[in-house]
């Protein structure tokens, strides 16, 4: 595992991280035991988990803290949460937003609390941020950050990144995989380089590079002309697995990537994780 050690205040964070959508998905049976995902993830040197209140409106969040606190872990793996999709960005009710992820995530601070996708209108909120920025001072917030709507990359649509650190925001969260690069001039920008220190998702093209047939519906940010370099690397690369550790390899070497988030459809996806650093 590599690790980097330039996203919380010189902690080894593992530059593979878990996410954790996919552990309560909509309309979806799951297809792997929990706990075990977790055993192998832990067991394989990933020390970061990221996560929300939303996902399984708090239930995911609930898993995290019990499997932490049942293995003694909650001073071992770093944890990030998001808030705001449950509460409509209340600043009446960031409080006990915040207090309720500690509770059932068994942790006494989050290391890094984003801002979920929300629009810019719920972003340009003072006293949302004044309550936050009094966690961050009291140590229940470790970094604020941003996880930013793909729309707005894509429409390259900054005022949240030229407004969050004046918020406070110390990390920016970014859809980005070899196909989907609208965030490397972000990632590479000089002025942002030296506010943020960035994360991502999406390392998988929301599943798209574990498939083989033409896929009627893609993603709306999966433009034609990134789709056809799928197929292309798919015609180099026949198996899926080969591929995705190829994407990983990418991301991993990107020396201003600290972490990015990994959501596992399966056990034995999770797999690939081994070939990474061979």
């Amino acid at each position: 595992m590599k690790f980097s050690n330039r996203l919380i205040d010189n902690k080894k964070i593992s530059k593979l991280s878990l996410g954790t959508a996919n552990f309560f998905p909509k309309n979806k049976l799951k297809n792997f035991n929990i706990n075990e995902l977790l055993d192998f993830i832990i067991n394989n040197k990933i020390n970061f988990i990221d996560t929300s209140d939303q996902y399984g409106g708090g239930k995911c969040e609930k898993l995290i803290g019990n499997y932490l606190k049942k293995n003694n872990l909650s001073k071992k793996i770093f944890v990030s949460t998001k808030f705001g999709q449950m509460n409509n960005f209340s600043s009446n009710s960031i409080q006990k937003t915040i207090d309720g992820s500690l509770k059932r995530l068994n942790i006494e601070n989050i290391d890094i609390y984003y801002f979920h996708s929300g629009t810019n209108k719920q972003f340009d909120n003072d006293k949302l941020w004044t309550i936050l920025d009094k966690n961050l001072i009291s140590g229940k917030i470790n970094k604020l950050g941003i996880s930013f709507k793909t729309k707005y990359l894509l429409d390259n649509d900054l005022f949240q990144l030229n407004k969050g650190f004046d918020y406070g925001v110390s990390v920016i969260n970014l859809a980005y995989n070899p196909f989907f690069r609208y965030a490397e001039k972000i990632i590479e920008n000089k002025k942002f380089n030296l506010r943020y220190k960035f994360t991502t998702r999406l390392s998988f093209s929301s599943g798209l590079i574990f498939k083989r047939e033409e896929i009627k519906k893609k993603k709306n940010f999966f433009n034609p002309n990134q789709y056809k370099m799928l197929k292309n690397k798919q015609k180099i690369y026949k198996n899926n697995s080969d591929l995705a550790v190829w994407c990983l390899k990418k991301i991993i070497d990107k020396r201003n990537i600290h972490t990015t988030n990994l959501g596992f459809s399966s056990l034995e996806q999770a797999k690939i994780i081994k070939k990474c650093f061979l």
